[in-house]
């Protein structure tokens, strides 16, 4: 079996940006109904290698979005890279108005 190789910062970005695009491109639906979760498993090489999860939460006037990834990439059960990733966006009027990150990339950490 080959060695993973970690998944470097623009792949993972990509990931993220895709998952944003997704939701952008669903805005008005996503605020017509809204659901509760979308719950994503991150494969690499068809092995599970963490998760990515959006929550909604939807009143009247404002739509909040917060979005968890959990990645980790392992040599036989040995962790040799980890990405973990927590933001919250709020949407009023199918405009961003507020956005709020916290990244661990592999022990750097962005706020």
């Amino acid at each position: 079996m080959p060695l993973p190789v970690p998944l470097s910062k623009p792949q993972l970005v990509r990931v993220a940006l895709v998952a944003a695009l997704t939701f952008v491109a669903l805005g008005a639906a996503a605020q017509a109904a809204t659901p509760m979760a979308l719950n994503f498993t991150v494969l690499r090489n068809g092995e599970v290698i963490g998760s990515h999860t959006l929550k909604f939460r939807n009143d009247a006037k404002r739509l909040e979005v917060t979005v968890d990834t959990a990645v980790v990439v392992k040599v036989a059960i040995i962790p040799v890279y980890r990405f973990e990733s927590h933001d919250t966006e709020v949407w009023q009027n199918g405009h961003l108005t507020a956005l709020s990150s916290k990244t661990n990339d592999d022990g750097t950490h962005h706020h």
